[in-house]
């Protein structure tokens, strides 16, 4: 896997390495309050949609490989989008 031909394999590392991390946060949620109503979502949960959000990045960009403009656009764009998840 080589990182600088192909920096959207970033995409599916971070994937599994968030993957992994929801099965040690367990005790944990996030409140979401909005007027009356109390949205409790676990922390599990979050990790878990950041990591198949990843995923489909990952597919996204494994797909349209050949189409690809520019990769220093891709790796600004992948170096960007992983530092806000992160």
């Amino acid at each position: 896997m080589n990182i600088r031909q192909k920096p959207h394999s970033l995409f599916i590392i971070v994937a599994i390495f968030l993957f992994i991390i929801s099965f040690f946060v367990m005790d944990k949620s996030f409140d979401i309050r909005m007027h009356d109503t109390y949205f409790v979502i676990a922390n599990t949960y979050i990790f878990i949609l950041l990591s198949l959000l990843c995923m489909c990045y990952w597919l996204i960009y494994k797909l349209t490989t050949k189409i690809l403009l520019s990769i220093s656009l891709s790796r600004l764009h992948i170096t960007l989008t992983l530092i806000s998840i992160l």
